[in-house]
């Protein structure tokens, strides 16, 4: 959340009048400079923070005779927060009868590739790759 990158495109997005999320660590952000020449920081831009609440450095192990801590744990644990956040907004639309589109895994033998082929064909245009 200091890198100049997510900062500057978090400004732009939101002066276009779009609504930020922000995944991050804020024990981490709370403790370090902001990279970007406007000082802030991801979190103070975004209307809604998912905290993965990692540790300052994103480090979770030491390892005896490596001088640097290592065991990232904010990929885990973001991937885990946004399904959960996918999770949560397929439930609400589905509560309202307005559940979208939720393809299963190719992965499971029960699946119908005729099935789920066709079910692809209605977003054909929004796939680059189809």
């Amino acid at each position: 959340g200091r890198n100049v990158a997510p900062v500057e495109m978090a400004l732009k997005l939101k002066k276009m009048g779009l609504s930020i999320i922000a995944l991050t660590s804020l024990k981490h952000s709370e403790s370090v400079n902001s990279g970007h020449p406007s000082e802030k920081k991801l979190y103070e831009i975004a209307d809604v923070v998912l905290d993965n609440l990692g540790p300052k450095g994103d480090a979770s192990f030491t390892v005896t005779g490596v001088a640097a801590p290592m065991g990232a744990t904010s990929g885990i644990i973001g991937s885990i927060l946004l399904h959960a956040v996918i999770i949560e907004a397929v439930s609400i639309l589905a509560a309202k009868d307005k559940a979208p589109a939720v393809f299963q895994s190719i992965n499971v033998e029960s699946v119908q590739m005729e099935e789920l082929t066709k079910a692809f064909m209605k977003y054909k245009g929004r796939i680059k790759h189809f």
